[in-house]
């Protein structure tokens, strides 16, 4: 019921989630590869890059998977937890300062939109 009542923001957060994922996996594997093609010219001089940076770019690629797929769980569970303190319980003795002020700030633009 909590999801079908905030479609909207779930889908924008799905959207959202989408181009930090794809952010993320470029700048995983980019940054892999920089360092290990600077690391393998630094260490062997004579050997071609080219196997060595395919090796780098697969591996890069599954941490980069691993470390976002995490990341992306991590904020659909801060989303969904939100959400259930802002519409079941908004002043209970669980809810942290931080998330106070920010369903203040939420029930104050429903508030001033209804």
């Amino acid at each position: 019921q909590i999801i079908c009542n905030n479609m909207i923001r779930f889908g924008v957060v799905a959207v959202l989630g989408y181009v930090i994922h794809c952010i993320g996996y470029i700048f995983v594997m980019a940054s892999t590869l920089v360092s290990g093609y600077f690391l393998l010219r630094w260490m062997h001089e004579d050997i071609s890059p080219v196997i060595p940076m395919i090796v780098y770019a697969f591996l890069s690629y599954v941490v980069g998977a691993l470390f976002m797929n995490v990341f992306g769980l991590s904020v659909d569970t801060a989303l969904q937890c939100v959400i259930f303190a802002e519409e079941q319980c908004p002043d209970g003795d669980f809810v942290p300062k931080s998330l106070k002020g920010v369903l203040d700030k939420s029930r104050k633009t429903q508030d001033d939109q209804a």
